[in-house]
């Protein structure tokens, strides 16, 4: 007799098993959507995955599935060498927050946040001579966290690193403080792969105007994910708007992914880009740099779910 925890997880692994017989094209956006669902839906049922029991590993094995529940479970058990990897690609890496180092640099109201999760995300930055490193505690009505996550990044070597608040080692989410991320998930285990939105110039999604922009942040040179094989940052976007009427004209736009679009680009250009007070819009752009919008949408658009 399994535990709720098994029996998901077990499923879970029929599904990845099913995505690998399919071809690469078809298999890329079910895999995106199936990396998000497993993340977010996995913290509901805790499950020490240091501790699977053996009937369990071999029922696994009577499915076939043994390869993809390990994928799963790499994906979830942190590996403390990332930190190292981190640190030798001379990436801050920081204490536990609250605590030394970290400073309060205020809040990002809800109706700025791009996510639009929790109340107003509290920004928090943690700076050494090596580089910088945000983290964004989201929270709910309750004061538990709904996401917490921690992005630090070199300034010679433009390298950055990621954590997340799931517990290490469990499917469940850190949901109050310390935050550390010895503790947390780390880029080279979770399931969501960050550089679907984090691309670009720097690692950093910020809003100008808001304690986000507080901090210098660009690296050196253009920023690389310390990450799995999947995280990449991709090339700049080169608009065919001319540069002068070009959202790059201020700021480098990152080639376009489905997530991207949908989380961060559409959300600024509606509600905080060029500026809070008289944002471009995404529907019904407007201003100068509508043409460019227009064009950004058509690309989104075209882009597969």
């Amino acid at each position: 007799k399994f535990e709720p925890g098994e029996r998901l997880l077990t499923k879970f692994g029929l599904i990845l098993h099913g995505l690998k017989s399919i071809g690469e094209k078809e298999r890329q956006p079910m895999q995106l959507r199936f990396d998000i669902f497993f993340e977010r839906a996995v913290e509901f049922v805790p499950l020490d995955l240091t501790k699977l029991r053996s009937p369990l590993q071999q029922h696994w094995l009577r499915l076939k599935l043994s390869d993809s529940l390990l994928d799963l479970i790499r994906r979830l058990v942190a590996d403390g060498s990332y930190a190292r990897t981190c640190a030798a690609a001379e990436v801050p890496v920081p204490t536990p927050w609250p605590g030394s180092g970290w400073e309060f640099e205020g809040d990002v109201p809800w109706d700025l946040n791009l996510l639009r999760s929790g109340d107003a995300s509290e920004v928090w930055t943690y700076q050494t001579a090596q580089g910088v490193c945000y983290a964004l505690p989201r929270k709910d009505g309750s004061g538990a966290f709904e996401l917490a996550g921690v992005i630090c990044q070199s300034k010679r070597t433009g390298k950055a690193c990621f954590w997340d608040n799931l517990a290490r080692g469990t499917t469940a989410r850190i949901a109050a403080p310390p935050l550390d991320v010895a503790n947390m998930q780390t880029g080279a285990t979770l399931a969501e792969n960050c550089t679907n939105c984090h691309r670009g110039a720097n690692a950093f999604l910020v809003t100008p105007g808001t304690p986000l922009s507080r901090v210098a942040h660009e690296p050196d040179v253009r920023y690389t994910p310390i990450g799995q094989a999947s995280w990449v940052n991709p090339p700049t976007s080169r608009p065919r708007t001319g540069a002068a009427n070009s959202c790059t004209r201020c700021h480098e736009l990152p080639a376009l992914s489905r997530s991207f679009c949908d989380r961060v680009l559409s959300a600024a250009a509606q509600r905080t880009m060029p500026s809070a007070a008289a944002p471009v819009g995404w529907f019904t752009p407007r201003g100068s740099f509508a043409a460019h919008v227009r064009e950004l949408r058509e690309s989104c658009d075209a882009l597969p779910y």
